[in-house]
């Protein structure tokens, strides 16, 4: 049975390492697994990635920037998802609609949240019957803060100071009652190995 399985949360929350885990323990247990990530997971999306990433996208308006991430995260389901799921496969994507309120709409809410309802509409249109299943790494702001400051891998949209950092995540519960799929709330807090334990329970996976 395919499935739809989104890694959110903020910088910091181990994102990553959970979906390499999360790969490596489906495709044991006998499951067909495709990974992939947002932005990007697709050749004209991971161009969309670049500019996005660059000097040129940081300083977009957040409505420009949240409708280049979904003309991206179309050709990404068109070229990706849809055919993984319809081949029965498990997707699992780190990041996706979720990240668009977080990033771009949470900014200006008034005009953007009508806009990415537009977009969600038709994104739900071209999964069909598929639900996303957002599995939500949460983590306090202080250890965001500590995990941040130790990281290598920190680009323009990260916040890396306290107070950005707390708004980011009162961004990210702010999405869980905007986007369509089911959420699961994971405490992030733990070692790796905890929080894939705890996520393959909470999925009725192991």
């Amino acid at each position: 049975m395919s499935r739809l399985l989104i890694i959110e949360g903020i910088d910091g929350a181990g994102k990553t390492t959970l979906a390499k885990g999360l790969v490596t323990a489906l495709e044991t247990a006998g499951h067909e697994v495709v990974s992939t990530r947002e932005p990007g997971g697709s050749e004209k999306a991971e161009t969309i990635r670049r500019r996005l990433f660059s000097e040129e996208g940081v300083n977009m308006t957040p409505a420009k920037q949240m409708e280049m991430m979904h003309e991206g995260r179309l050709d990404h389901i068109e070229t990706v998802i849809k055919p993984a799921l319809e081949a029965g496969k498990t997707v699992i994507s780190d990041r996706f609609e979720m990240s668009s309120v977080v990033y771009q709409a949470w900014f200006d809410k008034e005009h953007l949240i009508p806009i990415y309802k537009k977009y969600e509409a038709e994104i739900r249109v071209l999964l069909g019957d598929t639900t996303p299943e957002y599995i939500y790494l949460t983590l306090d702001p202080e250890l965001v803060k500590q995990r941040q400051s130790q990281s290598d891998d920190i680009n323009a949209f990260d916040a890396v100071e306290l107070e950005p950092i707390k708004d980011r995540i009162a961004a990210y519960q702010y999405a869980t009652s905007v986007v369509r799929g089911d959420i699961h709330q994971i405490d992030a807090s733990k070692s790796p190995e905890i929080v894939l334990k705890s996520v393959l329970m909470e999925l009725g996976l192991k």
